[in-house]
C-alpha cells in the first residue's frame, strides 16, 4: 500500500516540476491527483483535508514564480 501511494505522489509531483511555472490550474490538478491518492489509501478525511489546505496555501504563495523557486516550495510542503 505504501509502495502504491509513494508511486502516485511521486508521479504527481514529477508532472508538476515539469511547469516553467506554477499557475492556479497546475496546483488545481496536482492537489485533487495527492487528495485522491491519500483516500485510495485510506488517509482519514480529516487528514488529506488538512494536509491539502497546507499544501493549497503553500501553492499559492508558489504561483507565477520561476520554475526552480516554486517547485521547491511547493515540494518541501509535500514531504
Amino acid at each position: 500500500m505504501f509502495e502504491n501511494l509513494t508511486e502516485r505522489l511521486s508521479k504527481t509531483l514529477r508532472h508538476l516540476t515539469g511547469k516553467a511555472t506554477l499557475s492556479a490550474d497546475n496546483i488545481q490538478e496536482t492537489l485533487q491527483e495527492v487528495r485522491k491518492s491519500l483516500l485510495d489509501a485510506d488517509v482519514a478525511l480529516s487528514v488529506v483535508d488538512e494536509f491539502i489546505n497546507t499544501l493549497k496555501n503553500q501553492g499559492h504563495r508558489a504561483t507565477g514564480r520561476p520554475k526552480s523557486e516554486s517547485g521547491t516550495i511547493f515540494c518541501k510542503t509535500c514531504k
